[in-house]
């Protein structure tokens, strides 16, 4: 049998003690007064009037009897005020639940109690929400309606704030690029967010609650690790800061999760679980498979790319010494006949007074002459070549060298009508063998005078300097190059197919750059194309 609420058995007593004795008289004024008799008495009074919970007498007409302070202080009003007026008139409760509330006052007339969550609207307009007992109260043929009401606004809205801010965690949680898992001390799962349900191919009503070891992890290790989770709990073991483990989706497939964990303590400091944040790192695992795989093929294919490298430098090495033996000796056994030659046309040309034949002598003479220069080229150019050769490198000054060379070379200049500009400073020093740099800059101006146009031309020799190089500069106003040939004038025996004069040797321009080579700089040309002149930079270490 349901136990009466404390105050409706007061309230029966307050009757029994205050009644006025009217079994013959049905008049609704005497009926009032009757229940107000029945609450005259102090000591009830002072209990109706200083219960926490609101308390209101209704009559079967819908008027208000009586209301106590609590009922008072909810709805923001004066007793005088509310007392015989009508509480579905006074605007307490809404339109939309009046209905609601009329239904339940016909079946609380017929002896039910309704127990309902409702919303008042107070006298200021503020809603307030009542937790309220309602049931039908009978003293002989008077009858009233009793209502226990109290005010859970506060509890209400701390209940709305909370659920309000359960639903942006989880909004917040579920925005999460990672698993977020937490766990209790038998390892069921409490909370999985929505990025962990699609990792695991289920949804979240499929897993809360469920073991996490027996449900999500490969059997091949759900054992151990649930024996390590035992330990945490226990606190016999420190947590794992981070920690990588495959698990199990629903489809069976499996995926590689790195894990930060973290344990959850009770109001007492037990252990009470852990929390967990995850990453699928199941491709990034994959690619370092792949990348370790792919580095031991390189690092095989390295090995027996440097054996290749080895083994064809080797026999580089050997061509090249076979070459330059070949060459030297080459050049060495035409030097002697060559000279013999020369001996003899000279002979020739001074013995006969034939013009003529003078002029056939001159001819085999410049000829004999230009195989003599060929031979001595390439001699130097083997020379070069030499495996070990060292520059005897000192400090120069660069002015003093361009302008030694340029008055060596003063009357060729003037033969070809060759303006030279030497824009050189006096401050720039450079690391470099003298010898060896006079004959580079005697080939490039030699070959500038080669490929001038006809009739006048001018060079115009300048530096810089960048980091410890300084940049040599020296431009003609010659035929210039194509594109297509700029890159192979540095090549031995190689000759522009616009060259004008068909004595070079092509060697000239190749034992520059070997020189250059040597001193640790570089060289290249440049050249707007054919008509516009070309440019020759090479850079020398500097000393200044």
């Amino acid at each position: 049998m349901k136990k009466e609420p404390e105050i409706v058995k007061e309230l029966k007593l307050m009757e029994k003690i205050g009644k006025i004795q009217n079994d013959n008289s049905s008049n609704k004024k005497i009926e009032e007064k009757s229940v107000e008799g029945k609450l005259a008495d102090d000591r009830y009074r002072f209990l109706f009037e200083n219960l926490n919970d609101g308390l209101i007498l209704i009559n079967k007409f819908g008027k208000v009897i009586d209301i106590n302070k609590s009922a008072l202080e909810m709805y923001g009003d004066s007793r005088e005020n509310v007392v015989g007026k009508n509480f579905t008139k006074m605007g307490i409760f809404s339109s939309k639940d009046l209905p609601v509330l009329i239904k339940d006052i016909k079946k609380i007339l017929s002896g039910e109690e309704i127990k309902r969550l409702v919303l008042m609207n107070s006298k200021n307009g503020e809603g307030r929400w009542l937790d309220s007992s309602v049931k039908l109260t009978k003293q002989g043929k008077v009858a009233y309606v009793l209502v226990i009401a109290r005010d859970i606004t506060e509890k209400k809205r701390a209940q709305e704030l909370l659920i309000k801010e359960k639903e942006t965690a989880e909004k917040y949680l579920n925005l999460a690029g990672t698993v977020l898992m937490a766990l209790d001390s038998n390892g069921s799962m409490i909370l999985l967010n929505k990025k962990g349900c699609e990792i695991l191919g289920y949804g979240e009503k499929e897993l809360v609650g469920k073991n996490w070891f027996d449900t999500c992890l490969p059997k091949n290790i759900s054992e151990d690790i649930k024996d390590v989770f035992k330990k945490l709990i226990a606190g016999d073991i420190e947590p794992v800061e981070f920690y990588e483990n495959p698990v199990l989706r629903k489809d069976g497939n499996k995926r590689i999760i790195g894990w930060h964990n973290t344990i959850l303590r009770n109001d007492e400091g037990k252990i009470s679980g852990t929390l967990s944040s995850g990453e699928d790192i199941t491709e990034i695992k994959n690619a370092e498979n792949q990348l370790k795989k792919a580095h031991t093929e390189l690092q095989y294919l390295n090995k027996k790319l440097e054996e290749k490298v080895r083994e064809r430098t080797f026999q580089m090495e050997k061509l090249l010494e076979q070459k330059d033996e070949f060459i030297n000796m080459l050049s060495h056994d035409l030097k002697n006949p060559i000279g013999v030659l020369q001996n003899l046309i000279s002979i020739v040309e001074d013995s006969n007074n034939d013009p003529k034949l003078k002029e056939i002598m001159q001819v085999c003479q410049r000829n004999v002459q230009n195989m003599k220069e060929l031979i001595t080229r390439t001699l130097e150019l083997a020379e070069q070549s030499e495996l070990g050769l060292k520059i005897k490198a000192s400090k120069i000054n660069l002015l003093e060298i361009i302008n030694e060379v340029v008055s060596n070379n003063q009357v060729l200049f003037n033969e070809n009508k060759i303006e030279v500009e030497n824009k050189i400073k006096n401050d720039v020093i450079i690391n470099a063998d003298k010898t060896l740099l006079m004959e580079v800059i005697e080939n490039i101006f030699s070959n500038a005078v080669k490929y001038s146009k006809d009739g006048a031309g001018k060079l115009v020799i300048d530096s810089s300097h960048k980091d410890d190089f300084a940049t040599i500069s020296i431009a003609d106003t010659g035929i210039g190059i194509s594109p297509e040939e700029i890159g192979h004038i540095f090549d031995e025996f190689y000759k522009t197919s616009n060259s004008v004069n068909d004595e070079s040797h092509g060697l000239g321009l190749a034992i520059t750059k070997r020189i250059i080579d040597k001193h640790g700089g570089r060289i290249w040309a440049e050249s707007s194309g054919l008509g516009k002149g070309t440019s020759i930079f090479f850079t020398l270490p500097s000393a200044s």
